[in-house]
């Protein structure tokens, strides 16, 4: 700590003899000294402070730390920084609060929010989003072939992150999942090419999955009955819905990606007939017919409990132990790390709990007391009191009162990770808020500007999620402190059912925003899908019900203790197509020969038997012949119906 703030506050870069005089703790011979420094440049640039080494004029080696390499040089105004911190509320990176984002920026984030945004932390995102903001061609292998990528687009959709660009060997637009990138990512220094000032409309993945390529568009026309009319036109994505009727209902859609499309259509409550094309009907029964034939076979592979070869082959290897958030003390670096995040922090509230503190920090009190009190010996030569951080912990009265003239201090400058995942954060909230975030969106480009220089980042990112137009409704109603009233079709039963509801909270996760709300009939929590909602009113007031206990809010899906689980053998279409439909529940058992052994649960017969649709002749259920017989009565029954048509 002392190393980093005296050549951080030095007019100058400090040779070794200049930083041996100065620090203490640098005994040893002048090669011992210089491991010494080795050792903690290398510590603090895995803090992302690095230290410089430049040559002096009189041929010595200096060692300096760039100011703007480690603080953030931003001005926001009391509206972007209100919007900021509480932007930064509403995000959970895997399931938990962005503390480290929060903390380089002086924010502490505390209790819940009405609506959240949860998304997988993009690690290999960082490389690829600086390559792009630089207009530098990136190397990486994929399915096995390497691969050189000028960078058009970063886009996140139903859940998973995809990179768009030009493919140079082959001189096409290619479309890339990241988490399918295999290795590291290389960022060519010596290349650079023009980054199109919008990408190319053939490759750029749209919303909806049936929707990608509006250069090659294909048309279809459905004829539904009440319901799907009302699910179909609540949905917003059939370009007309015309009553013809007798209870029937003409639909027309327009799409690119078959696939999208039919998987679309075996989520309605029964199955459409389908008057155009001709094509998509052939290609439909088809479909059909395949999972039918894949069903009345056996499984690939033999998969029994012993011959299951793991996953991921890894080595054991000892890991150290860490305090929950995962925080370790196990070293000095360690310790350093997690007080580099403190003091902007504390700097920028002045003073705080120190059980909130360790509380929000996922670390023991007596830790971060000990932590507190050894960075108050921390500053300056000559380690007078007048040059020492001015830290004062008061373990009676559980505070900690901090004023720290130190550039550590400051506003800590954010990476392309932290600027992706406020990005990213910042395009479903504006979907949330239906444009009320003017003050978020300044912010975030001061933020950027100060990252990347003048890089239009929103035509570089593009986040593409499942709305509705009926969460205005709702967030307005949890403002009020109402109950609402909706109509809401169920994949588990088919059916559309009317609730009464107190919403409580708004999350998008997966490619998708839900509802938490409390059933006012029953009192218990339930989770509904935003876009499955077919109609919303605002109900009573919260005040004239009876209360009700606080209960945990459940995931997207039905899945409880008592949750039957199958095994499905897919191969890799099956695989995709599962990770669209339960990315959260998905557990993968084996894999061999291009097949893997999977497992979900069964939320009912109904949604499973909609899954195995969709999934196609590209999964198998393994075992459960109960079932699998009834999977293949109800592929009978469609394909007679479509003959019948």
């Amino acid at each position: 700590m002392n190393l980093t703030q005296m050549l951080l506050e030095a007019s100058k870069p400090l040779t070794l003899r200049e930083i041996d005089e100065r620090l203490e703790g640098m005994s040893g011979t002048p090669e011992t000294r210089r491991k010494t420094l080795e050792r903690a440049k290398s510590d603090l640039r895995g803090v992302g402070i690095p230290i410089e080494v430049v040559q002096l004029p009189s041929g010595e080696t200096g060692y300096t730390i760039n100011p703007s390499a480690v603080v953030l040089n931003v001005i926001l105004d009391d509206e972007e920084s209100i919007a900021l911190a509480s932007a930064l509320a509403m995000v959970r990176v895997e399931g938990k609060p962005p503390l480290d984002l929060a903390s380089k920026l002086g924010y502490i984030i505390s209790g819940n929010t009405s609506a959240f945004v949860d998304l997988a932390r993009p690690e290999l995102l960082g490389a690829l989003y600086e390559a792009a903001t630089r207009a530098k061609v990136v190397s990486f292998r994929y399915s096995d072939t390497l691969r050189k990528i000028e960078i058009h687009q970063i886009s996140s959709r139903w859940g998973r992150w995809y990179l768009t660009g030009r493919d140079v060997s082959l001189d096409s637009i290619r479309t890339f999942r990241v988490d399918r990138i295999n290795g590291p990512i290389e960022i060519i220094k010596d290349s650079h090419y023009q980054r199109p000032t919008r990408p190319s409309k053939g490759r750029v993945l749209s919303e909806q999955a049936w929707f990608v390529d509006d250069d090659n568009l294909k048309y279809a026309k459905i004829r539904v009955g009440e319901t799907d009319a009302k699910i179909i036109r609540s949905s917003g994505l059939a370009s007309s819905v015309i009553a013809v009727g007798e209870g029937l209902w003409e639909c027309e859609f327009a799409y690119s990606e078959e696939s999208g499309l039919r998987a679309f259509f075996f989520e309605l409550s029964k199955l459409p007939q389908i008057i155009s094309s001709e094509e998509l009907r052939v290609n439909f029964y088809s479909w059909i017919e395949a999972t039918q034939k894949r069903y009345l076979g056996s499984p690939i592979i033999n998969w029994e409990a012993g011959d299951i070869p793991p996953v991921v082959d890894k080595k054991p290897s000892r890991k150290r132990a860490k305090l929950p958030n995962g925080i370790s003390f196990d070293s000095a670096k360690d310790r350093f790390a997690l007080l580099t995040r403190l003091l902007p922090l504390l700097q920028s509230q002045s003073e705080m709990s120190i059980s909130e503190l360790a509380a929000s920090f996922g670390i023991g009190r007596p830790q971060l007391v000990s932590l507190l009190e050894t960075a108050a010996t921390c500053g300056l030569p000559p380690y007078t009191p007048d040059a020492l951080f001015e830290i004062f912990v008061d373990v009676d009265e559980d505070r900690v009162y901090v004023n720290v003239d130190s550039k550590l201090a400051l506003p800590r400058k954010i990476d392309y990770v932290d600027a992706l995942v406020f990005r990213f954060s910042a395009s479903v909230i504006s979907a949330y808020l239906k444009g009320e975030s003017d003050a978020l969106n300044r912010a975030l480009l001061k933020l950027e500007d100060a990252l990347i220089g003048e890089v239009d980042a929103g035509e570089l990112v593009s986040v593409g999620i499942s709305s509705s137009p009926q969460l205005e409704v709702v967030r307005e109603s949890i403002d009020k402190g109402c109950t609402i009233e909706f109509e809401y079709f169920s994949q588990s039963s088919k059916e559309i059912k009317l609730w009464e509801a107190e919403p409580v909270q708004v999350f998008a996760r997966d490619g998708h925003f839900y509802i938490a709300a409390r059933v006012v009939e029953s009192g218990e929590m339930r989770t509904f899908r935003a876009s499955r909602c077919l109609s919303v009113k605002e109900g009573r007031a919260i005040d004239a019900l009876a209360a009700t206990p606080e209960t945990e809010i459940s995931g997207p899906l039905s899945v409880s203790e008592d949750t039957k689980f199958v095994h499905l053998e897919v191969d890799i279409s099956g695989m995709r197509q599962l990770e669209l439909i339960a990315p959260s529940y998905l557990s993968v058992l084996g894999f061999q020969d291009d097949c893997w052994l999977v497992s979900i649960p069964v939320v009912s017969n109904k949604w499973l038997n909609t899954t195995l649709l969709k999934l196609g002749p590209h999964a198998l259920l393994v075992g459960n012949d109960d079932l699998k017989e009834d999977f293949l009565l109800l592929t009978r029954a469609l394909l007679s119906e479509f003959r019948t048509h």
